[in-house]
C-alpha cells in the first residue's frame, strides 16, 4: 500500500483560488459575451468596430451594416419571419457551414423564428467575381432577439455566389 500526503501553504492555496477564479471568470465571460461574436479577421484588421448586438430598429441595422463597409439601398429589399427547423437537412447544414466561416452557427437557433432582412447592395466588387455590370447583389442579415446571428452576401447572376459578409471588402460601386 502506498500513501501520500500533501501539504500546502497558505500561499499555495490562495494561489491555486485565485487560478480557479480567473479559469472560472473567464469562461463565463465568453459564454455570455464572446461565444456568440463571430471572429473578425479581416474586418477587425481593418479597424472597423463591428458590433452584433442591439439591433432593435431599422435604423440599428442600418449601421450595423455600414460598420461592415457594406452600401445597401434602403428601405429593405425583403423582411420576413423564417422559421428554422429543429433538424437541418443537406441545404441547411451547406448554408451552415458559410455560417461557421463568419463565427456564426444557425444550429444554435434550430426550431426558433427569426426575422430575414434582404437589401440591395451597391458597392459589391462584381468583377473580382466574375459578375457583370448591372447584376444585382443582395445582402440577407438573420436577427433573433436584438442580435445578428447570420446572413450572407449572394448574386444569382455570374453562376451565382453565396458567401460570408463579415470579411467584405468594397472596391468599387454600382
Amino acid at each position: 500500500m502506498f500513501v501520500y500526503s500533501l501539504k500546502a501553504s497558505r500561499i499555495k492555496l490562495l494561489g491555486l483560488s485565485l487560478l480557479c477564479a480567473v479559469v472560472l471568470g473567464s469562461a463565463l465571460a465568453y459564454l455570455f459575451h464572446g461565444g456568440n461574436a463571430p471572429e473578425l479577421s479581416l474586418a477587425a484588421a481593418q479597424g472597423r468596430e463591428i458590433r452584433f448586438d442591439g439591433i432593435k430598429t431599422d435604423e440599428d441595422l442600418y449601421r450595423f451594416v455600414q460598420s461592415l463597409g457594406i452600401e445597401i439601398k434602403t428601405p429593405a429589399y425583403n423582411k420576413a419571419e423564417v422559421d428554422l427547423p429543429r433538424v437541418f437537412d443537406a441545404v441547411y447544414n451547406k448554408y451552415n457551414a458559410i455560417q461557421k466561416q463568419q463565427g456564426f452557427d444557425l444550429t444554435k437557433y434550430c426550431g426558433k423564428t427569426l426575422r430575414r432582412y434582404t437589401f440591395e447592395v451597391t458597392n459589391y466588387p462584381l468583377a473580382q467575381h466574375g459578375i457583370n455590370d448591372g447584376a444585382k447583389v443582395y445582402l440577407t442579415v438573420f436577427v433573433h432577439k436584438s442580435k445578428v446571428v447570420g446572413g450572407d452576401i449572394s448574386c444569382r447572376e455570374g453562376g451565382g455566389l453565396v458567401t460570408t459578409f463579415v470579411d467584405f471588402i468594397p472596391t468599387e460601386k454600382l
